[in-house]
């Protein structure tokens, strides 16, 4: 029911064309899939469709910097992931390199298909017909310039060529081994991607529990310290029975660990938006009354004008009982 539309959002995704679309190996990838344990398949699946949460989405969705975390130099996409010049980017990427390459290697892989992947995920699709070696076979040579036709960013995602098996067997035909081959190496593909953006989440929340509380900790004191800045402009953004908040010295409350200042942060989000409330009901009061008492002070410049009387009288009329009306209103407000 849904499979052209769902082939049209992939070839608008992936900038394919229909025909590209076909060649893909996605028979393997459904065995894949299906020999992927139920909770790593939500992970292999915003990989395989680009819904990694980088910097760059974030700066489409939320407004918020696009630089990588690693390098600080170029926007984050995945493609940038997979090439960032951070010196322990590099180092980590080829540490889960060496695994990927064992792994592959365990798999039975032929050694000149092995060669080429390395090739073309280490290039990314951008060596040029020398670099290949010598005594590639014509099928593993078809393969990886079918792979680099659809992508090496899409083969990291699961996306393989079909031709691969070919390469695989050494001849065109399609058997269950080399279909098997195939799921398992889309496996060790979508695995590798997210061991990078683990560690990629690694830079920017922390690699340990106690990286991890050090950096909460540090986004948390800005924040506190704005708050005691903007007590100490207007005391009154917040009731009076909140200010004791506000009691302890800002170096005492600076000093606290992660846990202390996030409460104090949320009794301090809940004091401000008390206050507002309270603020949007006095205004809708006080709508109400000046409402009634523009109209009396109408009718009553009126009838001073019919009668007669000078306007200044009425004015200052006006302005005695504005005063007085006031001066209640605080009282009861007060």
């Amino acid at each position: 029911m849904y499979s052209d539309s769902l082939q049209k959002t992939v070839c608008k995704q992936e900038n394919w064309t229909a025909s590209q679309f076909a060649t893909v190996n996605w028979p393997a990838h459904e065995r894949a899939f299906q020999h992927t344990w139920s909770c790593k398949r939500i992970t292999y699946s915003k990989i395989s469709i680009k819904l990694l949460n980088t910097n760059a989405q974030n700066s489409r969705f939320y407004g918020k910097p696009d630089l990588c975390p690693g390098c600080r130099i170029s926007p984050e996409t995945i493609q940038h992931m997979l090439t960032c010049s951070s010196t322990e980017v590099i180092a980590f990427q080829s540490r889960q390199q060496d695994i990927l390459w064992k792994n592959l290697a365990l798999l039975n892989t032929p050694s000149l298909v092995l060669e080429v992947i390395k090739l073309g995920i280490l290039n990314q699709g951008n060596s040029s017909p020398e670099q290949l070696p010598s005594s590639s076979d014509p099928l593993v040579v078809e393969a990886y310039h079918h792979q680099t036709s659809l992508g090496w960013e899409a083969f990291l995602r699961g996306r393989i060529s079909n031709t691969w098996q070919a390469a695989f067997l050494g001849k065109k035909e399609v058997s269950v081994q080399s279909l098997k081959w195939a799921g398992q190496v889309i496996i060790l593909l979508l695995h590798y991607l997210q061991q990078l953006w683990t560690f990629r989440c690694g830079v920017v929340h922390g690699q340990t529990s106690e990286e991890f509380r050090q950096k909460q900790r540090a986004c948390l004191l800005p924040q506190v310290q704005a708050a005691y800045e903007e007590y100490k402009k207007d005391p009154f953004h917040v009731p009076s029975h909140w200010r004791r908040l506000f009691t302890r010295p800002l170096q005492t409350i600076l000093l606290s660990d992660g846990d202390t200042l996030a409460s104090w942060l949320r009794s301090y989000s809940k004091a401000v938006q008390q206050q507002n409330l309270v603020e949007v009901q006095q205004k809708k009061q006080s709508a109400s009354f000046f409402c009634k008492y523009n109209n009396l002070s109408q009718n009553n410049q009126g009838e001073a004008a019919v009668e007669g009387e000078p306007s200044s009288d009425a004015a200052e009329s006006v302005s005695d009982n504005s005063s007085s009306a006031l001066l209640k209103m605080m009282i009861i407000i007060c």
